[in-house]
């Protein structure tokens, strides 16, 4: 099967279109992260969360990860 110039010319401008959309989608992941993290992270730099940051942890884990989020809890490594 051949491929005429147009056709790897629209193949690579598609390309090129999904890797900005991929860009883009993870520039807005990553402002998402920082605001939603930069709350909870404060709290461990201070030494001990806040207990709406325990409770939003637990509900989070629990929703995720809900066959294994007892075990998680209960880990000694877990924060309490």
């Amino acid at each position: 099967m051949t491929t005429s110039p147009t056709g790897t010319v629209h193949r690579d401008l598609a390309v090129w279109q999904q890797a900005a959309a991929a860009e883009e989608a993870f520039r807005h992941l990553q402002v998402t992260y920082q605001q939603a993290a930069a709350p909870a992270l404060a709290d461990l730099a201070r030494g001990m969360p806040q207990a709406t940051t325990i409770s939003r942890f637990e509900q989070d884990l629990r929703t995720v990860i809900p066959d294994h989020a007892d075990r998680v809890l209960a880990d000694p490594a877990c924060p309490p």
